[in-house]
């Protein structure tokens, strides 16, 4: 395409780079915010899990503590003289009851184990069958949570406890596996509330970045056509201010030729001038074109045959810098209702372009098809030059901007012009084994029917 011919000018810095950078510099922001966010939840998540654990084990050791003081230390008798009712099984028991009595929905049972993790009393839901702590835990399975607590080895108890038969070295206590539910319930609750913050920041950051770009984009627009605007006065105002001279100047020239004698040493010098002229004119006219778009005039049409036209058009352009040009076509016609006109041009200055980007010898390859499913017809055009040299695809449809040593710049944007007008697009890219590729894409109709 056009960008391949001549020293490629240096990219330029598109207001879309730059747009597209600040997005990016924007997201990393908020991933790093949002990284930060999941960090802290996951760890007061684990800290919260911790203080559950936390939690029972202090809930644990309460009640061994309670136990021991009952059990080891000195006791009056609750009534009267006589024994304690602690002295046997039935006042640990009793013991053993009062403290399930105080958290019933936490402790679910309350067992003293002597030599041997032998049951010496029990309390709550205890399995009949259990004996000792290994039936216990065998019994219980998942249910409850077993804790055995040590009541202090090797201490006596007060002399009224001496004479029973076996004394209790340790308390099992069972609690409830929702024991701490309220703790986790806080956890699961805080990091799904993070999630959904989390969630919610980038959701808010897509709509915000795509907000942005929109603004910027209808800003840079809206420069844009200030710009053109004010390019196309001044063109056409300077176009119609050449035009007339140059005609005169060709004219001159002309006549001075026809009056010269044959093989004169001047004609080749004549001849340069009037091509140079001639390129001027051309200028100017692509100028009043692109200041002054005419009326597009819809016609039925084959966008298949003013292709071969404008193929056939270049034929000898295309012989001139050695380069084939293959047309490649479906079987079904592409019948539309546009612009022939305007469409001629387009295909035109597309076809120019491939051709001069081309190296000698090469192909320039030309598709013309219709996708029924999106109601479009399109004209792909492939070179085998360069590429595009690392530009912004759409900084080469602003005006004047061109890679070609004598080219004027003119015929991209005069393209996108004539193409936005249909309702249809134009879109340079790099092509993977190489050279540049252009798409063209309109309309089946003008008001979208065959």
């Amino acid at each position: 395409m056009e960008p391949g011919l001549g020293k490629g000018a240096p990219p330029q810095p598109v207001p879309g780079k730059r747009a597209r950078g600040n997005r990016r510099l924007f997201l990393v922001v908020v991933a790093i915010i949002s990284a930060g966010l999941a960090f802290s939840a996951v760890h007061t998540y684990l800290t919260l899990r911790g203080l559950r654990i936390e939690y029972i084990h202090n809930r644990v050791r309460d009640l061994g503590m309670s136990v021991s003081r009952e059990i080891r230390g000195p006791r009056r008798p609750s009534q009267g003289p006589g024994p304690s009712r602690l002295s046997d099984s039935a006042g640990w028991s009793d013991l053993l009851d009062e403290l399930i009595e105080t958290d019933p929905q936490t402790i679910s049972l309350l067992a003293l184990l002597g030599e041997g993790d032998q049951i010496l009393a029990r309390s709550g839901t205890l399995p009949g069958e259990a004996h000792t702590l290994a039936d216990l835990r065998k019994r219980t399975g998942r249910e409850v949570l077993l804790f055995p607590v040590d009541l202090g080895p090797g201490r006596r108890g007060p002399a009224w406890m001496r004479d029973a038969r076996s004394q209790p070295s340790r308390l099992v206590v069972g609690l409830s596996n929702a024991t701490g539910d309220f703790i986790l319930r806080r956890a699961h609750f805080h990091l799904a509330a993070s999630g959904i913050a989390i969630l919610a920041l980038w959701v808010l950051s897509f709509h915000l970045a795509r907000t942005v770009d929109r603004l910027l984009e209808l800003s840079f627009r809206e420069a844009s056509e200030r710009h053109l605007a004010n390019l196309g006065r001044m063109s056409a105002m300077l176009a119609h201010e050449i035009r007339n001279p140059l005609g005169a100047m060709k004219g001159l020239i002309q006549i001075i030729r026809e009056g010269l004698p044959e093989g004169h040493a001047v004609h080749p010098l004549i001849g340069t001038v009037v091509t140079e002229a001639e390129r001027l004119e051309t200028l100017v006219t692509d100028l009043l074109v692109f200041a002054r778009p005419g009326r597009s005039s819809p016609e039925d049409f084959d966008l298949t045959r003013l292709i071969r036209e404008v193929g056939d058009l270049l034929a000898g352009h295309a012989a001139e810098h050695g380069v084939a040009v293959d047309l490649v076509t479906s079987d079904i016609p592409v019948r539309i209702r546009s612009d022939q006109a305007g469409l001629r041009q387009v295909a035109l200055n597309v076809l120019r372009n491939a051709v001069e980007a081309s190296p000698r010898g090469g192909r320039v390859r030309v598709e013309v098809g219709r996708e029924d499913n999106r109601s479009i017809a399109f004209v792909s055009v492939l070179d085998e030059g360069p590429g595009l040299g690392g530009m912004d695809p759409d900084a080469l449809f602003e005006p004047f901007r061109t890679t070609k040593l004598r080219g004027s710049g003119l015929g991209l944007p005069i393209s996108r012009q004539i193409l936005e007008g249909l309702g249809g697009t134009v879109r340079l890219f790099d092509r993977p084994e190489g050279g540049a590729g252009c798409r063209i894409e309109v309309p089946l109709s003008a008001d979208g029917q065959i």
